[in-house]
């Protein structure tokens, strides 16, 4: 009986540790021409959204960048960004020269 409690206590902390769903980092991105939400779905551990919103900047040179608000930003076409990884703080202009400098 000892050790199932003890297992039982071991099951608990470990789904306690189990991190949570992140939530998406939404920004509104406004090119000449154009306007969308930006969307980060991050994985853990979660780099926050100031890493997003400097990526999303990055991504996408000549457009201004803003946060997301629901009422002004929901009938807006929404693109799935991808993390280009260490290029966004390392060196953006190889982000022009790979061709991503926009969210898809």
């Amino acid at each position: 009986m000892r050790a199932l409690a003890t297992v039982f206590r071991a099951a608990l902390c470990l789904a306690a540790a189990a991190p949570a769903a992140a939530q998406p980092h939404l920004f509104r991105v406004d090119c000449p021409g154009e306007a969308y939400v930006a969307r980060w779905d991050s994985e853990a551990p979660d780099p926050g959204a100031s890493y997003f919103r400097r990526a999303t900047g990055t991504l996408n040179m000549n457009c201004v960048v803003d946060d997301f608000h629901p009422r002004r930003d929901a009938a807006l076409p929404v693109r799935l960004c991808r993390d280009p990884g260490a290029l966004v703080d390392g060196f953006p202009p190889a982000l022009i020269v790979l061709g991503l400098t926009q969210c898809g």
